[in-house]
């Protein structure tokens, strides 16, 4: 199935106003896609990205508005501030484009004060919290039971809900795949589907094979497809990568 997340920013196109979001494709970054989401309705468009990519995803951004294209505001999340994505929010803000930038990377505080003196951005910071999404629900001042739920997915493995701890894993098992149809299903607290719980055994049977390979256990392992399965420092990490466009 084509994935309309990796579809090139350039290549975006619509006739109403919509919110554009840009997160980390991490699990904290999608579950803070998902408070997002949440609050700014299903038509939001959702682009993954990172700390070297968002600059140059912004820029795109802001040609494509400069050529028509109608975004009704801007959504970053768990994305550290850099120079050169200053720079690219300028151009936003030089489109009256209203920005919301959340984060909790260590970042040296004359960028964080650079972004927060900027005029129509609405920036919250906070190196303390460990979960960015609840950087989100701050900003956005959402009142919505189900904020709390969601924002849990992020520590599921300590949780007592079902539907939370399987969140998590789908997630885990999403890094490099950029599945946004998963995470605006998981943002209206929907049920898994089939595929959801098939991409969870796949994930947790990569898993069961990097733990026996780390530990030499006489186990069967698993069988891992075409994924790439590497050990680092002692971890089974499943290898995925996003395209580079925008």
């Amino acid at each position: 199935m084509e994935n309309d997340a990796f579809v090139s920013i350039r290549d975006m196109n619509w006739e109403q106003p919509k919110p554009v979001i840009f997160v980390h494709g991490d699990v904290d970054g999608m579950v803070t896609a998902c408070i997002f989401l949440r609050a700014r309705g299903g038509d939001a468009e959702l682009r993954f990205t990172g700390a070297r990519r968002i600059a140059g995803d912004l820029q795109a951004l802001s040609e494509r508005i400069h050529e028509g294209l109608q975004v009704s505001e801007v959504l970053i999340g768990n994305v550290p501030v850099r120079p050169p994505a200053i720079g690219a929010v300028r151009q936003l803000l030089d489109t009256d484009i209203q920005v919301t930038w959340v984060d909790h990377h260590n970042t040296r505080q004359p960028l964080l004060d650079e972004v927060g003196e900027l005029t129509g951005v609405s920036f919250l910071h906070d190196v303390e919290e460990t979960r960015p999404s609840c950087l989100a629900a701050r900003v956005l001042e959402l009142e919505d039971p189900h904020v709390d739920r969601l924002i849990q997915i992020s520590d599921g493995a300590e949780s007592e809900d079902d539907w939370v701890q399987s969140c998590l894993t789908l997630f885990s098992a999403l890094i490099g795949r950029g599945r946004s149809d998963v995470l605006r299903r998981v943002a209206d607290v929907d049920e898994l589907t089939d595929e959801d719980k098939e991409l969870i055994e796949a994930h947790l049977a990569r898993e069961a094979a990097a733990e026996a390979l780390v530990n030499h256990d006489d186990h069967v392992l698993h069988d891992v497809g075409a994924h790439k399965l590497v050990v680092i420092d002692g971890r089974g990490k499943d290898v995925g990568f996003l395209p580079r466009r925008v």
